[in-house]
C-alpha cells in the first residue's frame, strides 16, 4: 500500500519533507517511524489524515501520515 509521509519542521532534516512510500498491509505507525530512523528524542506526535494518532494505529492505503517533532517552551 502507498502512504504519504510528511516530516514536519526539524524532522525533515536533509530529506524531502513529503514523500510517498510503499508498505505492506498491516503496517503500524511505529513501524514507519522505526524504518525512517528519526533522530533519538526528536519525534513528538503522529497525525494521521489530520487527526492525532496512536503509534499502534494500522495504516490504510492512501493515508497521509504527518510526523511532528517534540516541542518545548514555556
Amino acid at each position: 500500500m502507498r502512504i504519504t509521509i510528511k516530516l514536519i519542521a526539524s524532522l525533515g532534516g536533509d530529506r524531502s519533507s513529503e514523500q510517498v512510500r510503499t508498505y505492506p498491509s498491516g503496517t503500524r505507525i511505529c513501524q514507519v517511524i522505526e524504518e525512517l530512523a528519526l533522530p533519538e528524542g526528536h519525534f513528538g506526535m503522529a497525525v494521521l489524515n489530520g487527526c492525532y494518532a496512536d503509534l499502534e494505529t494500522v495504516l490504510s492505503p492512501g493515508d497521509v501520515l504527518s510526523l511532528l517533532p517534540q516541542v518545548g517552551g514555556g
